[in-house]
């Protein structure tokens, strides 16, 4: 029995076994999947210095669930609840040049991106792609969109996001297949805005807003669920609050967000009618969100 003192509970391994399985798969996270890696330039419009890196959380997020580390019968639950996926897409050698912690043809640990599985858990995660002006264009436009369609069918959420940067390089350039693709499935998710949000693992798993444990570290929010979407607000301006030079009060904070969403709101709406002014399919419903990623390091302090 747990106390004040102890609050482990002793008795857990008494339990019938199919009990302790239910609770073990409780405690799954549920992830948000990126199949490519986000690049800083284009996230954050070239700021210099960049508001973070992005990759610890990146890699972060590519780890096996924390159960996973707690005994074989844990570990058990986690490798049967994941598929394992491949990256599909990959910035070209200027993208990686210009990524301080990423290699050429190589992902942020070092190696080869092609061959770095992604385990994804098909019963409660989601899927993402940062395709971004950065990336490679003409002959690949029409892979990764193919392919995260391809996965999310296959997750029971079927949902799939897509970076507003992919709607804006679609205006910009001759992508005949982008509407076609865009419209096989019905809606997506479109992530106008990246919101790093600096603090400890241990803490950021105590605000329970990035999964039980902690390690489901990016998290997407569509802009209608506003009450889901105040916590992360009022999260995230606390922590900039704090990391900044004090000339902006937590509000202030709040309000510089929610202009700056508003704005790219507007561009996402504007890219969308411009890309599906002369198709011959009917426009996806497109419903913008923002991407929160729990950072634990100093990345933001680079430069300074």
């Amino acid at each position: 029995m747990s106390t004040a003192q102890d609050p482990a509970f002793h008795l857990f391994p008494n339990l019938p076994t199919e009990l302790r399985l239910l609770i073990w798969r409780f405690c799954l996270p549920n992830r948000v999947i990126e199949l490519d890696h986000p690049h800083p330039d284009p996230i954050f419009d070239f700021k210099r210095p960049a508001p973070c890196t992005l990759a610890k959380t990146t890699v972060l997020n590519n780890r096996p669930p924390l159960i996973a580390g707690v005994c074989h019968e844990a570990r058990t639950v986690a490798s049967e609840s994941s598929l394992s996926i491949n990256l599909s897409t990959q910035p070209d050698s200027s993208c990686n040049e210009s990524h301080p912690s990423t290699g050429q043809g190589h992902d942020i640990n070092g190696e080869a991106e092609e061959d770095i599985p992604i385990h994804l858990n098909p019963h409660h995660d989601v899927v993402h792609l940062h395709h971004e002006p950065v990336y490679e264009s003409d002959q690949s436009a029409g892979n990764p969109l193919r392919h995260i369609i391809s996965i999310a069918t296959q997750t029971t959420p079927n949902q799939a996001s897509l970076s507003l940067g992919l709607l804006l390089v679609g205006r910009t350039q001759d992508w005949p297949q982008l509407p076609f693709l865009l419209s096989q499935r019905p809606w997506w998710l479109v992530v106008i805005h990246v919101v790093p949000i600096h603090m400890s693992l241990h803490a950021g798993s105590l605000t329970g807003l990035f999964g039980l444990l902690g390690d489901a570290p990016v998290q997407i929010v569509d802009l209608r669920d506003k009450h889901r979407l105040g916590a992360y607000y009022d999260l995230a301006a606390v922590t900039q609050h704090r990391r900044g030079d004090g000339e902006l009060t937590v509000e202030d904070e709040k309000l510089v967000m929610m202009v700056d969403v508003e704005t790219k709101r507007c561009r996402s709406e504007s890219a969308v009618r411009w890309i599906y002014k002369l198709a011959a399919e009917p426009a996806p419903a497109m419903y913008p969100a923002i991407m929160f990623r729990l950072c634990p390091e100093e990345c933001d302090r680079l430069g300074e």
